[in-house]
């Protein structure tokens, strides 16, 4: 069978047949124009195909990290990264494994320099590659027909450190709405969060929050009239996406901000009983403890010079990231 590759600049010159393999909202063209119009960073894109037929894509795009991240050394160097430019845990790479493999293949091809491809859910067979770990993806993998019910399937002490959470947010507003209220506000509380990161990658402008499309929606949470923390939510299809969100740091102990945030997801997620709730990468200890699972990802590092290749390759184990989380039993026999 006789493939090709086909190169394009603009998302809105991408195939039709691009959503039909995207495996979540993040990877759709959609969200790439999104992506390209308020947070650009040289995007490009690959698409294979099998005649007329689309048998993968990828996106591409170029920053500068620090390659040891996870081992807190500072060490910028430009990458070529295949990966979706918004700090999410999907892949840059759409279709099924074995196509986004060889597509994977050509792409190093053709990028010069470091090409790193980020949160894939599969480890490449490329021996050439450098692949480890990356952030593992949070989800919480059932569905519950209300609030009640996901409280009624917690062991006790789960379900009291729950209610716990509960009353210290009691009298606390909830407000929902479009992302265009995003403002000056809350965006100074998503540089909060992102200037705490041990993992950045790009930081995205007030107006990719703002311009957000109207499937998203901002939850903001008020004391009176002081914004306390909110989060950014996506349904799509049968799954609840947690995409991201922002704190006040000085009133996160006296709340529990964050915790409570979470909360907020797993009832919009009971409410609307969609299947799945993905609360994404970081954080990962609230995360378990409200009855997520570990999803592991992985990364790969690829240069064309067999020296740099070498070097990367003994360095290996400060550039993955390593984790090792104590085992939540959150759920009762009822509730497993």
């Amino acid at each position: 069978m006789g493939y090709f590759l086909h190169k394009v600049e603009n998302p809105d010159n991408i195939s039709r047949q691009w959503n039909q393999l995207a495996a979540d909202y993040f990877q759709t063209t959609d969200f790439l124009v999104h992506c390209q119009q308020y947070n650009y960073c040289f995007q490009r894109y690959y698409e294979l195909y099998s005649g007329t037929h689309l048998l993968a894509g990828a996106c591409v795009y170029s920053l500068r990290l620090d390659l040891g991240t996870y081992a807190g050394i500072k060490s910028p160097v430009k990458m070529n990264i295949v990966g979706i430019p918004a700090s999410v845990a999907s892949m840059g790479l759409v279709g099924n494994p074995k196509m986004a493999r060889k597509l994977l293949n050509q792409v190093i091809k053709l990028e010069k320099g470091f090409v790193l491809a980020l949160n894939l859910d599969w480890k490449p067979q490329n021996p050439k590659f450098i692949t480890g770990f990356t952030l593992p993806n949070l989800v919480v993998s059932k569905k519950f027909k209300d609030f009640n019910a996901y409280k009624n399937s917690l062991r006790s002490n789960y379900r009291r450190r729950l209610q716990q959470l509960q009353s210290s947010f009691g009298g606390i507003r909830r407000k929902e709405s479009s992302c265009k209220v995003f403002g000056s506000e809350h965006y100074n509380q998503y540089l909060q969060v992102y200037n705490r990161s041990d993992a950045k990658l790009e930081q995205l402008s007030l107006q990719f929050f703002s311009n957000l499309g109207a499937s998203f929606r901002l939850v903001s949470f008020y004391q009176e009239e002081q914004l306390l923390g909110w989060h950014i939510y996506l349904a799509w299809q049968d799954e609840l996406n947690f995409f991201l969100g922002g704190l006040d740091y000085q009133f996160n102990h006296k709340y529990n901000t964050y915790f409570n945030l979470i909360n907020d997801l797993l009832q919009v997620h009971a409410g609307l009983s969609t299947s799945r709730l993905i609360l994404g990468q970081t954080a990962e200890e609230p995360k378990l403890r409200a009855g997520s699972q570990i999803i592991p990802k992985y990364m790969t590092l690829y240069h064309r010079s067999k020296l740099i290749r070498f070097v990367a390759g003994k360095l290996a184990p400060y550039l993955e990231y390593n984790f090792d989380f104590k085992e939540h039993h959150v759920f009762n026999a009822k509730g497993r």
